[in-house]
């Protein structure tokens, strides 16, 4: 048992280390809190159930998370062969995030209509998929090729509710455990091999993705191995030659700094994607309305709209350790502003980027919907999403100079978790209180990330110079 407690303790020693140990904690008041308000404004046990589930799935899929993470990195090739019984106890080990997370989706789910059961079921197939997406990465596009097929094959497959009727309960849970178990066999294949060629070209990726990630040498670099990255580059390169061939201002060039991960091409991608999937899905004749798969769609709509703000807000804090060379030439070029006129130059042109990656991307995410002929209350759910999602902005504003690993890791955390907070908080409200507007939820949000922005502006420009990042960490 001490073998199984220590690897269980390693991702809680790595956010001790990290310094963002307390973020679970707060969860856990959030939780308790979040219940006693809903159940005392509302008067609905219901009402508490859902608020409590929600931030228990968060802290779930949290842990969850980097507890499959650990793992996975823990059998390395060495330690398949070398190591007596450790692929064996890491392959029982990860058992424990594939229960856990789609149990708590299933008892967050269980005051609607859905069967527990098959709710566990069709949760654990996803955390499947999901746990294999760490592998094998065109696997991330599965869920939006699913969206597309599905509403192509619409009337040529049955609902889920003709295919359970005629099925029957009993033999959709069974097939279902059929589908898990094997799913499951393979995904313990694919994740934990013992050894061999594949295995050491597989963590070989993943140990110079993560040394990037760290020190910053190889990022971009690393990106050259997949054709989305070679995509990504191309349009990063020849926006640069034009914009250093056309003058372009100084406020347009300093992102360029920080490589392709932050550069517009790689932003604009899943808006292109939404739009196109649209078009395609309005000239097949739409979604419909009724749609038994339609709130599933619409999460996963809701995920690829909030995405291009978490990617920009994490990529920056990763480029800003990565680049610290880069930006201490930067600084030595005769033409580049110093101290305060540096940090507001940097703050305006990062915080213009992102909202324009915000607006695109929600825009586009809202017309896809619209488009596909869903319910309008899933695109008002949506929109609250949205406007939860622009919360995040003031983040990328900070003293830079002074920025370190644990501040760094606790903004992409906390960039990932308050949109999705928020836009569970707006639901709940809606279906178990009363009709929150959303124009009422947009105003709040756009008031309260003003005043956000206002502050960490000032704490921006007042801080010392941003380039390098990181020198007085």
């Amino acid at each position: 048992m001490n073998a199984y407690w220590q690897i269980l303790m390693q991702p809680v020693r790595e956010r001790r280390n990290m310094g963002t140990l307390w973020l679970s904690w707060l969860l856990l008041a959030f939780a308790v809190m979040s219940g006693t308000l809903f159940y005392f404004l509302s008067a609905s046990p219901n009402a508490a159930y859902f608020a409590v589930s929600v931030f228990l799935m968060m802290l779930t899929i949290m842990w969850g998370w980097l507890l499959l993470k650990s793992v996975v990195a823990q059998n390395t090739p060495a330690n398949a062969v070398l190591a007596p019984g450790l692929r064996k106890r890491l392959m029982r080990t990860i058992l424990l995030p594939w229960l856990a997370l789609p149990l708590m989706i299933a008892v967050t789910l269980s005051w609607t209509k859905l069967p527990f059961d098959l709710t566990f079921l069709l949760a654990l197939l996803g955390m499947l998929l999901v746990s294999l997406a760490t592998r094998f990465r065109w696997m991330n596009f599965l869920p939006l090729a699913w969206v597309v097929s599905h509403a192509m094959l619409e009337k040529l497959l049955p609902s889920p509710g003709e295919l359970l009727a005629v099925m029957g309960h009993a033999s959709a849970v069974a097939l279902g455990v059929s589908v898990d178990i094997v799913l499951g066999a393979i995904a313990l294949r694919m994740l934990f091999p013992a050894g061999g060629d594949r295995h050491w070209q597989w963590h070989g990726e993943m140990a110079r993705t993560a040394q990037a990630l760290k020190n910053g040498k190889l990022s971009s670099q690393a990106r050259q191995s997949n054709r989305i990255g070679k995509l990504y580059s191309l349009g990063y390169h020849s926006s640069l030659q034009r914009d250093c061939s056309n003058g372009a201002p100084a406020g347009r060039l300093i992102l360029y700094v920080f490589g392709v991960e932050c550069h517009w091409s790689g932003l604009l991608f899943t808006p292109c994607i939404f739009l196109l999937c649209a078009v395609g899905l309005k000239l097949w004749g739409g979604l419909g309305q009724g749609n038994g798969y339609t709130p599933l769609i619409v999460c996963l709509v809701l995920l690829y709209m909030m995405l291009p703000v978490m990617m920009f807000v994490g990529s920056l804090y990763y480029s800003m350790r990565r680049t610290t060379a880069e930006q201490a030439l930067l600084r030595l070029a005769p033409a580049m502003p110093q101290g305060q006129a540096l940090n507001r130059l940097l703050g305006a042109a990062l915080l213009k980027r992102l909202l324009l990656a915000w607006a695109v991307s929600a825009l586009s995410g809202v017309l896809a919907l619209l488009a596909a002929s869903i319910d309008f209350e899933y695109v008002v759910f949506s929109l609250g999403g949205a406007f939860a999602s622009l919360l995040v902005a003031g983040f990328v504003l900070a003293d830079f100079s002074a920025l370190s690993e644990s501040r760094a890791a606790l903004a992409r955390i906390v960039t990932i978790a308050v949109p999705m907070l928020l836009t569970g908080v707006f639901f709940g409200v809606r279906v178990f209180w009363f009709a929150l507007p959303i124009p009422v939820f947009g105003g709040v949000c756009v008031a309260v990330s003003a005043l956000v922005i206002g502050l960490r502006w000032k704490g921006m420009v007042r801080a010392p110079a941003a380039f390098p990042a990181g020198r007085f960490s």
